[in-house]
């Protein structure tokens, strides 16, 4: 696995179910990442495990819910 990035919640509140998924620029879309909480002020790491296939850029979107 790589370590693209992270994620920080800039609020004063718990956020919950935050879940990223990451596209690649050869069209895969990956499975997004396993949603957690994060309290304010936190921060997660974003993950990717790509495989074989090969791509130049990636770029994110991040979901919050239940």
């Amino acid at each position: 696995m790589k370590s693209v990035g992270k994620i920080r919640n800039t609020t004063d509140h718990l956020l919950g179910s935050i879940s990223v998924k990451i596209y690649l620029s050869n069209g895969v879309e990956l499975h997004p990442t396993k949603p957690r909480g994060l309290p304010a002020g936190g921060w997660m790491e974003v993950r990717i495990q790509t495989g074989k296939d090969g791509f130049e850029r990636w770029s994110a979107h991040a979901e919050v819910g239940n």
